[in-house]
């Protein structure tokens, strides 16, 4: 008996030693929520749920696995074979198998030494620190149901040629936005700035137009929603 319980005690420590350190939220998961999700899975922006610390993403672990292991999330939707995009936010392989790794371990916090420092977003909810700000009008989203395609049309703040390097969306409540497009055209005499226009007749659900005079074709990082996609 006792060669017995030596030879299992043997093995079970040479398995151990097999498996490596557990992985942990503090020290492998959260550089990867940093980098790549919590953009949009933090308080106010769109994501229903934040991943910014242990507390508010223990619970999602299993959904988090079944999510990236599909790849549909964190939503990417530029065409791969269309350019590089400096912030394309589509998992590495390695970095899913991270993600399924601790939830199929029992989604252990690990120390709070090996966690990165937190990231410091912009104030008021700003992805990026914008240089000009363009308001639009409210628009109030019924309770119930679902509104359709709409065009709201605002005057370009911009009075000569403009190198517009990013662009993003800021709405007041995302939870109730599903999509926010944003195209640039010539200015019309007959245009009527700052009212609904709907259904659209452009392809954008609470759409915006700028019209601006002499409209040339300009290089554009634009953010929709949940996306934006930065070229190279």
């Amino acid at each position: 008996m006792k060669y017995c319980a030596l030879f299992i005690a043997v093995t079970l420590s040479v398995a151990a030693a097999d498996l490596g350190p557990p992985t942990t939220f503090n020290k492998d998961v959260l550089p990867i929520l940093q980098k790549n999700c919590q953009s949009c899975h933090r308080p106010n922006q769109i994501a229903p749920m934040s991943f910014l610390d242990y507390k508010s993403t223990r619970p999602w672990a299993k959904a988090m696995k079944a999510a990236v292991a599909s790849r549909k999330m964190p939503p990417w939707f530029a065409d791969p074979g269309i350019g590089h995009f400096r912030n394309n936010r589509t998992l590495a392989q390695s970095d899913i198998d991270v993600i399924s790794q601790w939830a199929d371990t029992g989604a252990l916090e690990g120390d709070a030494k090996d966690a990165p420092a937190a990231v410091v977003w912009p104030e008021k909810g700003w992805q990026i620190k914008p240089d000009v700000v363009v308001d639009m009008p409210e628009f109030r989203v019924p309770a119930k149901g679902v509104v359709e395609w709409t065009d709201i049309t605002i005057p370009s703040p911009f009075k000569e040629d403009t190198w517009i390097t990013s662009m993003e969306i800021l709405p007041d409540h995302p939870d109730v936005i599903h999509h926010f497009g944003v195209l640039f055209r010539p200015h019309t005499p007959d245009v009527q700035y700052f009212k609904p226009n709907g259904p659209s007749s452009h392809g954008m659900k609470a759409g915006a137009h700028f019209q601006r005079k002499k409209a040339r074709r300009r290089p554009l990082r634009q953010r929709q929603s949940a996306c934006w996609y930065d070229y190279d």
